[in-house]
């Protein structure tokens, strides 16, 4: 009779051994959703880290072509100051060799001939 007790207990070892093979071995669906479930999720992260650095450069160069417009349009309001001032004016004139009217001179047609009287402005 030891040998059946034997052979009975060695029986149950290797069903012992067999199901932990089987359970080692066999599709687990909640083990694969979760790994699924952290791939999906890691990539995600990656996409909204890349999408945030992303933008953080686009708005980086908005803001220093805020400051180059901000710089440039001083500049130009400085230039425009510059060309409305009176002294600016007063030198072109003068560069322009302009002189000043000192006499308005009416001139007459000639009453005549019977022809309307067309008047002119001599400037000296």
């Amino acid at each position: 009779m030891p040998d059946v007790r034997r052979s009975v207990a060695v029986s149950r070892r290797c069903q012992r051994y067999q199901k932990k093979v089987t359970l080692k071995g066999s599709f687990q669906p909640v083990g694969f959703a979760v790994m699924v479930f952290l791939f999906v999720a890691g990539t995600g992260y990656l996409y909204s880290v890349n999408q945030n650095a992303v933008q953080g450069f686009h708005m980086r160069n908005l803001e220093r072509e805020i400051s180059r417009l901000k710089d440039e349009n001083a500049q130009l309001q400085i230039t425009e100051a510059d060309m409305r001032s009176l002294y600016r004016l007063q030198s072109a004139v003068e560069n322009t060799s302009m002189r000043k009217i000192e006499e308005i001179t009416v001139l007459k047609g000639n009453t005549e001939t019977g022809k309307t009287q067309s008047e002119s402005i001599a400037l000296r």
